[in-house]
């Protein structure tokens, strides 16, 4: 038999014809509007009431036939229309029924337990260790204290925002990624029934926009507190003086103009000596792709004197047997010097330099950070050819670094101690 949608509305006029219907439509009751036997399939019927609320067409299924007389149905309908004389939405009405149940049988999962639970389904997507821990250590220390002992089923408005508003502002970049997890851990919850259907208290367009100062406008007046370019040389040969892991590794991190996370993260296997290169893979870039950096000679020195642990590929260790240095290493070593600065305020410090202070063209500068400049023509280039350029530059930046006067390419800084 042909399967095709009935060419016209038609009445069901029996409840012996309920049986044999088999052309796929929906057949109108007539005694009670909008109330129609839907056939989707030879074998898939079920009933439907269309109506309108709030100039809005809504349709609200009634349950599948045979289970579902034709009796019923009428009774259910009937019941679905004296709800809207009352101004109530009944399709609403099952949905808090529907939750009210859910919440009833469900165990009361806390914020803490959903988060953790989250994480381990979840944990696969961060690229990298650090990320992970990342994402561990800003939950105990901002969130868990706050909302962590709640019912996750309770995580309301005033909740999120009780989490966001102390940090909104001070460290807008972390209470963004964190109102994104919330947002995350919060939908977890609710496909996995322990939170009823509704909106997210978490979500940003049309809800904590219009209470919260966007990241973006904050971004553009707080910025990555960066040390002076003077006051660097002498920074760095307190590093070398120190002579620990974490100093030699932030001073690695320093010179290769990297990211805490890529340096936290680096293994031996992207280092290769013979080249002078240190080859970060795609699934460690913030940008998705592979970056290649020329090492100087100082930065080659500094990998040639950690101590090197058997099977262990991290090149900076960490305390604990078979693991790398954590996310506050480098920050550590900052705050153990009384310095008001970041870790990523020194690619702004080498941005700065070889903008305000060197010649070498915008493109090697930004090559070197990594970021990308022109179309996909010259973008492909300049992988190719930029590398030697920028070991040039790479080499330029350890001797200003050390303090040593460089007349190639290098506008000699005022002011600067000799």
């Amino acid at each position: 038999m042909t399967f095709k949608p009935s060419d016209k509305p038609k009445v069901i006029t029996s409840a012996k014809q309920l049986e044999t219907l088999k052309v796929k439509g929906r057949y109108s009751d007539q005694t009670i509007a909008g109330l129609f036997f839907q056939v989707t399939t030879p074998k898939a019927k079920s009933w439907v009431l269309r109506y309108q609320i709030a100039r809005r067409t809504r349709w609200m299924g009634l349950g599948p036939y045979p289970l579902v007389t034709w009796t019923t149905a009428r009774q259910k309908a009937r019941e679905a229309r004296l709800q809207l004389l009352d101004g109530v939405d009944p399709v609403e009405v099952r949905k808090e029924r529907k939750a009210a149940l859910i919440a009833k049988h469900v165990k009361a999962l806390t914020f803490k337990e959903g988060a953790e639970r989250y994480f381990k389904e979840k944990a696969g997507e961060w690229k990298t260790d650090a990320q992970r821990q990342a994402f561990n250590s800003t939950m105990a220390r901002y969130v868990f204290p706050v909302i962590g002992s709640m019912a996750i089923a309770d995580i309301d408005t005033a909740a999120v925002l009780s989490v966001l508003r102390p940090i909104w502002k001070t460290i807008p970049t972390v209470a963004s990624l964190l109102r994104i997890r919330i947002e995350k851990i919060l939908a977890w919850a609710q496909v996995n029934g322990f939170r009823p259907a509704g909106d997210n208290p978490a979500r940003w367009q049309r809800h904590l926009a219009e209470t919260l100062e966007s990241h973006a406008k904050i971004a553009r007046t707080q910025h990555h507190a960066a040390m002076a370019l003077d006051d660097l040389p002498g920074f760095m040969a307190a590093l070398r003086a120190e002579g620990g892991v974490m100093s030699k590794a932030l001073e690695f991190c320093i010179l290769t103009a990297t990211r805490a996370n890529e340096v936290l993260g680096a293994r031996w296997s992207e280092i290769d000596f013979d080249a002078a290169t240190w080859s970060i893979p795609a699934n460690r870039m913030k940008a998705g792709q592979e970056h290649v950096i020329p090492l100087s000679a100082r930065a080659v020195a500094i990998l040639k004197s950690v101590y090197r642990e058997a099977a262990n590929g991290h090149v900076f260790l960490g305390p604990r047997s078979g693991a790398g240095l954590n996310a506050r290493a480098l920050r550590g070593v900052i705050r153990r010097e009384g310095l008001d600065v970041t870790v990523h305020g020194f690619r702004s410090c080498f941005r700065d330099w070889c903008g305000d202070h060197t010649e070498f063209p915008r493109e090697i500068a930004e090559a070197a950070l990594a970021h990308k400049v022109g179309d996909k023509s010259e973008q492909s280039y300049r992988r190719g050819t930029a590398i030697e350029k920028r070991r040039v530059l790479m080499e330029a930046w350890s001797r200003f670094c050390a303090g040593e006067r460089d007349t190639d390419n290098v506008i000699e800084l005022r002011g600067r101690a000799k």
